[in-house]
């Protein structure tokens, strides 16, 4: 009976990988265009 359990938590938890993955990749894409808009107005 374990074995589902152990089966939902590790789909949870790569889900949960997944999510951090791409707020991540947003939070870098967002300072990146922070980053041009600032160059763009000071240039």
């Amino acid at each position: 009976m374990r074995y589902p359990i152990n089966r939902v938590r590790y789909h949870s938890a790569l889900k949960d990988g997944q999510i951090r993955q791409i707020q991540c990749i947003f939070l870098v894409y967002f300072f990146i265009d922070i980053d041009d808009l600032i160059w763009l107005e000071y240039t």
